[in-house]
């Protein structure tokens, strides 16, 4: 489903591993960000999600929402406690030899309790419930409500480009983006 002029696409699925993603999400270590208030993510956090079938199928999910030729180029989690909400910003990378490739930024809502907040994309509210998925253009501004429940809110995000992934290089210890086309 597409919402209004802006090209955002939005569906609700159902996980096979719901309840492994929640077992393995409690084992991992997340941190305060800048962006995130009354909150904390696994953004930089070097963990293989791929490997885990539980999170396969999340990122396997924004793939195909995404379209043919997009690769992951980051995943992680937020966590929003009461009053939690991630600051308005963008995903677009700034480097220019990047400039040409379209690149979609998606969140996946796991845990979304009532009154814990809407996604809000180029200052229009996009309602979404518990298992909405969301993907639209990474350079469309975006931020979250503030979580007025009493219970967290847990997110899933995603950064992907078409033709251009993300691999770890050993020698150098770096994620690297590499053009693929």
């Amino acid at each position: 489903m597409e919402t209004s002029s802006l090209k955002i696409k939005k569906k609700n699925i159902s996980l096979k591993y719901h309840s492994q993603v929640y077992d393995e999400i409690k084992k991992m270590t997340v941190y305060p960000q800048d962006i995130i208030f009354k909150g904390y993510s696994s953004f930089n956090v070097n963990f293989d999600y791929v490997s885990y079938s539980c999170f396969k199928e999340i990122i396997d999910n924004f793939l195909k929402m995404a379209g043919k030729d997009y690769y992951i180029l980051d995943f992680w989690y937020n966590i929003y406690n009461y009053l939690g909400r991630v600051k308005p910003h963008k995903h677009r990378t700034n480097n220019p030899l990047y400039k040409d490739y379209p690149s979609k930024t998606g969140v996946f809502y796991y845990k979304k309790p009532e009154k814990s907040g809407n996604l809000i994309v180029e200052g229009e509210i996009i309602e979404v419930k518990e298992n909405d998925m969301v993907v639209f253009d990474s350079n469309y501004i975006h931020e979250s409500q503030s979580n007025m429940s009493n219970d967290v809110r847990i997110i899933f995000s995603i950064n992907m480009m078409k033709n251009v992934t993300k691999a770890y290089n050993n020698l150098t210890n770096k994620w690297e983006m590499k053009i693929l086309k």
